[in-house]
């Protein structure tokens, strides 16, 4: 693996193609499943709570940019194998459901 344990990225409004340039096909999901195939675990940092966003935990309501106009959330990804990524995930690690971030 690389030197680099964590990438941090603002994802929101400013991902839509009039701000970026980007095709439409440059997704959250598409980003967090390219960074999951390099070996990163990526999480919504969300109040009090981690919420993982690949491997299987996808939920189509994080793609929320296109229903909010000034909305944002800091995206934190980090290698699956870096020891203290386990750590700092179990400090947010708490139950709850999708439906009680995004009504």
């Amino acid at each position: 693996r690389g030197a680099i344990t964590q990438v941090l990225f603002d994802y929101g409004h400013k991902w839509r193609k009039d701000h970026t340039g980007l095709k439409d096909t440059v997704t959250l999901r598409s980003v967090s499943e390219q960074l999951h195939e390099l070996g990163y675990d990526c999480y919504i940092v969300a109040k009090q709570r981690l919420l993982k966003i690949n491997a299987g935990y996808w939920d189509d309501a994080f793609e929320f940019h296109a229903r909010f106009k000034y909305v944002s959330v800091m995206v934190w990804c980090a290698q699956h194998d870096w020891p203290a990524r386990k750590r700092i995930v179990s400090i947010f690690n708490a139950p709850f459901q999708i439906k009680d971030y995004f009504d």
